[in-house]
């Protein structure tokens, strides 16, 4: 674990766990990277000469990337968390020290990579909109 001296900074992962419905158990997936943004769309309001007047926000959503990588207690158990998440699939983000990234999204993306110098890793897109929408409706 890192010592922080001098200054006090934020330093590295925080998030505690992750869940994906679908895929690998919380505990199949190691946490070494995030990124987080807040995205929305828009609509410029313009006048009579294109002179932007105004600004309508709206279907405002939170974008989460991870990076991960797949392990077991055996190379059995690692094989088999070797399996990308599916689009919509629901995303649980623990996190008690980042509350922008804490909560629950869903899967809009997942890539693998592997490499002959390194273990498999994934990077995972998950977006969590105003109305949680991770909920798979019945028939």
């Amino acid at each position: 674990m890192a010592s922080v001296k001098g200054l006090g900074v934020v330093f590295g992962v925080s998030s505690t766990a992750i869940t994906i419905a679908g895929a690998a158990s919380a505990s199949d997936f190691k946490i070494t990277g995030q990124s987080f943004a807040k995205e929305a769309e828009t609509v410029m309001v313009k006048d009579k000469d294109g002179e932007t007047k105004g600004m309508v926000v709206y279907d405002p959503r939170d974008v989460l990337g991870l990076t991960v990588y797949p392990h077991g207690s055996s190379l059995a158990n690692a094989k088999t968390a070797n399996s990308l998440p599916d689009i919509g699939d629901k995303c649980v983000i623990a996190d008690s020290d980042d509350s922008d990234i804490a909560g629950t999204y869903v899967v809009t993306s997942s890539a693998k990579s592997k490499s002959n110098t390194d273990v498999t890793s994934f990077d995972v897109e998950a977006t969590k909109y105003s109305t949680d929408i991770s909920t798979t409706i019945s028939s």
